[in-house]
This record gives C-alpha cells, structure tokens and sequence, in this order.
C-alpha cells in the first residue's frame, strides 16, 4: 500500500502517475484538470489554489448549477458526475460538475449559461433559452430533454427527410 505522494496528503494512493508519483483520487483529479486547463490554454490553479476551492466548495460536494452530487472519479454514475475545474468570465474559478462544465462551453453565453433556471433549458441550435415544454423528451440526456426545442428539431427533421441537411 502507498501513500499520496502529494506534501502534507496522508490518503491512500490508488493511481499511478509516474514510477515514483502515487495520488489519491483527489489529487488525481487536481492534476487531471490542471493539465486540461494548461492544454486548452487557460489559467492553471497552482495545487494550493485547488485546496481553496476544495475548502470553499466541499461542503456540499454538489454542483453548484444542476446540485448532483458529484464524485473525484466515477466508475459507477458516468463521467457526467465528475468535478471539473470551471473558469468563470469575472477571471475566477470554481468546481463544478463535468456535464455542466461541458455543456456551458458551446452555449455562446458564457457564465449566463450557469444561471439557467431549473424549468427552462437552452437551445443550441436556435441559442434560446426556453421552458422545459418545448422541448421533446430523450432519456438519454441527464435532464431528460432533447439538446434541441421541439422547432428547430422539426426544422431538422424536415432538411434530414429531404436530403437537404446543413449540419
């Protein structure tokens, strides 16, 4: 058995990074997101920067826009369940869900996207934020609802049927 090889962690490392690296989840994680920050080019938290947040927002380990609860690494829930490093547009950082954090990039509303209201979900292809009734029902998704409201999905299917599809 090793211990996390981070300063000052005394938690069980079950991941191995290098021969002589060793991280608990938590620290696994922390490295995960700061080299996925490093690589899309955006601020990297240094590793008491992660412990921060961590401090600030573990009180509930839920993400703070859709408030499921949320795991280091998630071989049971899907990857949806994971937390991941947000980069708000006010230059600050905070953890939030990795379905969150994934479907707020290509929204075209920066951090307005976060503060959706609960009954209504955007529209990606018409970029409208609508009540949850124009949307068709697709178990897939976590909320239940299709990523498209039901008009711009007609309109899809229409252009799909004729051939004529601009996508």
């Amino acid at each position: 058995m090793r211990i996390c090889s981070r300063k000052n962690c005394n938690q069980l490392a079950t991941y191995k990074v290098s021969k002589t690296s060793f991280y608990c989840p938590k620290h696994h994680r922390f490295l995960k997101m700061r080299s996925e920050a490093t690589q899309a080019t955006k601020l990297v938290p240094t590793w008491d920067e992660c412990e921060i947040l961590l401090f600030v927002w573990c009180r509930t380990f839920c993400c703070s826009v859709c408030d499921v609860k949320v795991e280091w690494h998630s071989h049971t829930n899907g990857l949806k369940n994971i937390v991941s490093l947000q980069h708000n547009d006010d230059g600050t950082m905070s953890f939030i869900c990795l379905g969150c954090n994934a479907a707020h990039g290509p929204s075209k509303l920066g951090d307005d996207y976060l503060k959706i209201p609960i009954d209504k979900k955007y529209c990606y292809k018409c970029n409208r934020i609508l009540y949850g009734e124009n949307f068709h029902k697709d178990a897939t998704n976590r909320d239940g609802l299709d990523s498209k409201c039901k008009k711009c999905k007609s309109s899809y299917d229409k252009k799909r049927h004729r051939g004529i599809l601009g996508e």
